[in-house]
């Protein structure tokens, strides 16, 4: 058991592996199903068209004979694209992001075919969430107006706000039950939480998840949650957190061993409380990529201030004799 849980499923280099990809397709399933039956075509045409934004760059690099082009990992960027994005959103939007995502997947593949030597894994949820925060800070206008799915009424989904809007008031807060099966506000994809824990279990048991991650962001969202505003389930199960957690724990993630993964968990969980709390927004997807850029700063830095320290003392035990 020990053995089983030990063994890693390499990434690749070019974040472009087809059995990875594969697998994380598997695991979004559930919740692309969901998107279908709460908002029907508006889902199915915005995972179309950020998958077609973003094949149109793997398909060009082909022809210059410099990357190969997949068809799953176009299909999980615009899963996760169309997740981020309101139901109202225009279909040219999606395809602008899934656009975006696709020029900054092949940059680790275009710096490993030229420089063979430096192999640069690429996170499955970093194109999504560039191309998603891109497009949200262009057009922040296609950004105010969310859905209620209201499908299980047979009713038409009408425009309300947020249920981040209600944090630090429980008079105006939604139903813990409706977060949990995803029938609040917000995005296509917030939720439901029974989906993304069928697709965290799916991942875990084909070893493409390391729970550290995912624990570590829940945890901090949850404490800094409490601290703020009393209200940690309510914080957790709202906006992103739970898809962007769940994305966190890719193995293709920067292998920086289990204390820089805690390390990125947490930092992802402080920018999300920190971007609610000041700006009054989603900060998920922000804390994610904050977490991907400064755990390996971080960690580089920490190993390169004890081989000082060690050095140091070294030489003043030298000097002392």
């Amino acid at each position: 058991m020990a053995h089983w849980l030990n063994k890693r499923v390499p990434a690749s280099a070019d974040g472009q592996d087809a059995d990875r990809a594969k697998d994380w397709l598997t695991a979004l399933s559930p919740l692309f199903l969901m998107m279908v039956v709460n908002y029907h075509w508006p889902a199915v045409l915005a995972v179309l068209t950020a998958a077609a934004g973003f094949s149109a760059v793997t398909v060009l690099w082909q022809w210059l004979k410099l990357t190969s082009c997949r068809v799953a990992p176009a299909l999980v960027c615009g899963v996760v694209v169309a997740c981020c994005l309101p139901d109202s959103a225009p279909l040219w939007l999606s395809a602008l992001a899934g656009l975006v995502g696709g020029i900054l997947t092949v940059i680790p593949a275009l710096i490993h075919r030229f420089f063979e030597k430096i192999e640069i894994s690429c996170p499955v949820y970093l194109a999504p969430f560039v191309g998603y925060l891109a497009v949200r800070a262009l057009f922040p206008v296609y950004f105010t107006a969310f859905s209620v799915p209201l499908m299980w009424l047979s009713a038409d989904t009408v425009a309300t706000a947020t249920p981040l809007t209600s944090l630090g008031n429980p008079d105006t807060a939604v139903a813990l039950s409706h977060l949990f099966w995803g029938f609040d506000a917000g995005s296509m994809g917030g939720g439901p939480a029974p989906a993304l824990l069928l697709g965290c279990v799916y991942l875990f048991l084909c070893r493409r998840l390391n729970p550290i991650p995912v624990a570590a962001m829940g945890g901090t969202v949850l404490l800094l949650s409490w601290i703020c505003w009393d209200m940690p389930l309510y914080s957790l199960l709202s906006g992103g957190v739970l898809l962007s957690a769940l994305l966190l724990g890719d193995e293709g993630f920067v292998h920086v061993g289990w204390k820089g993964r805690l390390a990125a968990g947490v930092t992802a969980g402080a920018v999300t409380v920190l971007c609610r709390l000041v700006w009054g927004v989603d900060g998920a997807a922000v804390g994610v990529l904050a977490a991907g850029v400064l755990t390996p700063v971080l960690h580089v830095s920490y190993h390169g201030l004890c081989r000082l320290v060690v050095f140091l003392r070294e030489k003043f035990a030298k000097t002392a004799n």
